[in-house]
């Protein structure tokens, strides 16, 4: 009897537009029906909410997606994206990340205005308070990978979790490489724990890493159970000393027409040190000065990606500036600044990125596919890239090319024989619409 195994690529959830009421509301000018919120997820008042969710306002008419934003919706207290699903009149707001037991109040203000350019006749606003974490954390992503080969002697090695841990938890009992010693720290923007061994390992050894049930997430939840990966060190003693470059970006050099609520991403040469990366040595500037915004790091840490707090201003070039000194894991930085233009166009982009059907491998619904098959698809437009996903309950190392269109996830043990794998690709564009394919495939 088969059995099924579902995967998911990526941290995002399938939004279900459910219907709530929320507080607020009010009318528009004499003879003009204003646009009002029509149902909000989650609704007013309510509590319990999961602390992944994603916070949704429907509008009783169209809306003008360009004032649609972070300075039209907002969660106190919260970052996030914020786009605009035209076919459901819905606004979404993408948190980074809300806490356990907390009340939280989201307000979309009269900046919201309708397609004829008429605002809402007051802010409206609603709250809903979150339920308690009972999630077990887990490892999302490693570097080395498992069973990679040929890793400098000098590399450092880290895991990325699911949620933030508690860093008084990540230490030398609850991280471990078997037979090294060495320094471990915790990186709390990126989710990552790193241990940097106090001298070279050594040469054409395998290694043992583990990250033990000791280890918690800020609820007082520990990983389920030991999380282990294997990796072997290059035969030659020659330490990594090639400094990390930055391979691609989006926008590209000198592009034109950028919607104005395009975030910037940077692909790297080589797996980086968060802690390196931040919003010191990741800035956005013009001719007024430079752009506030956050930070955030992939979980394999070959990209970056800096998100503005509001829209950008149309027709105007920025400048994005990667700061000479950023790090890779063995500790080389980068010998000098790199930096690029772009000018922005007139109009946000609010069109959703879709799957090319002909370009999915293995094809959906395909059969008595080999056990060593790499998983891969392409996208209608550049999508925020990542550098794992999971088979079987291990991460799998994602390589993104031909200008974050193309995504291809190599499994590292064999795919089980006689299985149907679902993988469920959810993820979005750097205006933050998202996309979201599921297709199934059975192994020989």
């Amino acid at each position: 009897m088969k059995k099924i195994i579902t995967n998911w690529w990526g941290a995002l959830l399938l939004i279900v537009f459910a219907a709530g009421c929320g507080g607020g509301g009010g009318g528009g000018p004499t003879g003009i029906v204003a646009a009002t919120v029509s149902s909000t997820t989650p609704a007013n008042n309510v509590s319990g909410v999961a602390m992944n969710s994603v916070i949704t306002a429907t509008f009783s008419k169209a809306m003008d997606p360009q004032t649609i934003d972070a300075a039209s919706f907002t969660v106190a207290g919260v970052t996030g994206t914020v786009s605009y699903d035209a076919t459901s009149r819905t606004a979404i707001f993408m948190p980074s990340g809300l806490a356990a037991d907390t009340q939280y109040t989201a307000t979309v203000t009269t900046r919201a205005k309708d397609l004829a350019g008429g605002a809402m006749a007051a802010n409206y606003t609603w709250s809903f308070t979150t339920g308690p974490d009972t999630t077990a954390p887990t490892v999302i992503a490693t570097t080395p990978i498992h069973n990679a080969a040929e890793v400098a002697v000098n590399s450092a090695i880290a895991a990325t979790f699911s949620e933030a841990m508690d860093p008084a938890t990540i230490d030398a009992a609850t991280f471990t490489v078997a037979g090294v010693e060495g320094t471990i720290s915790y990186d709390v923007p990126s989710k990552t724990a790193i241990l940097r061994p106090s001298g070279s390992l050594a040469a054409g050894a395998a290694y043992t890493a583990t990250i033990t049930t000791g280890a918690k997430d800020l609820a007082g939840n520990v990983i389920a159970v030991n999380y282990t990966w294997n990796f072997t060190t290059s035969t030659g003693p020659a330490p990594d000393i090639t400094p990390p470059t930055v391979s691609s970006t989006i926008p590209a050099t000198d592009a034109t027409g950028v919607a104005i609520n395009s975030g910037v991403l940077v692909n790297f040469s080589k797996a980086m040190d968060p802690t390196t990366i931040n919003d010191t040595t990741f800035t956005l500037t013009s001719s007024a000065g430079n752009v506030t915004g956050t930070v955030s790091i992939d979980a394999m840490n070959r990209i970056a990606i800096f998100r503005p707090s509001g829209n950008l201003a149309t027709g105007t070039t920025y400048a994005a500036t990667i700061k000479a000194g950023v790090k890779d894991l063995q500790g080389n930085a980068m010998t000098a600044d790199y930096t690029w233009s772009f000018t922005t166009g007139s109009t946000a982009d609010t069109t959703p990125p879709t799957v090319i059907i002909g370009s999915v491998n293995p094809q959906p619904g395909a059969s008595n596919i080999p056990v060593n098959t790499k998983i891969s698809l392409t996208f209608s437009e550049p999508v925020i890239s990542f550098a794992a996903g999971t088979i079987d309950g291990r991460p799998a190392p994602v390589v993104f090319a031909d200008g974050n269109t193309t995504a291809t996830m190599t499994p590292t043990t064999n795919l089980k024989s006689g299985y149907k794998y679902t993988f469920t690709f959810a993820d979005l564009d750097l205006t933050g619409n998202r996309v979201l394919f599921t297709w199934s495939f059975t192994t020989q």
